[in-house]
């Protein structure tokens, strides 16, 4: 039970990651447009 918690908590930092990242990502692209 205590594995499933530790999963779901990293899934959510990945993701919240990857969000970011790819917000970055399109500041960035529209800044040299």
């Amino acid at each position: 039970m205590q594995s499933d918690i530790y999963i779901s908590y990293f899934l959510v930092i990945s993701i919240s990651k990857a969000y970011k990242h790819r917000n970055n990502i399109e500041q960035s692209l529209l800044a040299q447009i």
